[in-house]
C-alpha cells in the first residue's frame, strides 16, 4: 500500500514521470484507459495515447483517493482507540 501511494504521489507532482511510468514509454499500459468494453466477449478498441487518462485527470482522481484514504484511515484509528478502552 505504501509503495502504491508513494508512486501516486510522485506522479501527481511530475507530469513527465507520470507519462513515463503510468502510461509507459515503449508500450501503452492499459491501467489508465479512459473507457473499456465491459463484455469480455467483445474486443477492446485499440489503445492510443488519446484513450489514456491525462495527467490533469489523474491529479483530480489522486486527490480524491488520497482525501478518502485519509478519512478512512482516521476513522479506523479512532475505532481502534475506542475498542481498546
Amino acid at each position: 500500500m505504501h509503495d502504491c501511494l508513494e508512486d501516486m504521489s510522485s506522479w501527481r507532482m511530475d507530469e513527465a514521470k507520470f507519462s513515463k511510468e503510468a502510461h509507459g514509454e515503449d508500450r501503452l499500459l492499459p491501467g489508465f484507459r479512459l473507457s473499456r468494453v465491459h463484455n469480455l466477449k467483445d474486443k477492446q478498441p485499440p489503445l492510443t495515447k488519446d484513450g489514456l487518462l491525462p495527467w490533469t485527470g489523474f491529479r483530480k482522481v489522486a486527490h480524491k483517493w488520497s482525501s478518502r484514504f485519509v478519512t478512512v484511515s482516521s476513522s479506523c484509528r479512532c475505532a481502534l482507540d475506542i475498542a481498546r478502552h
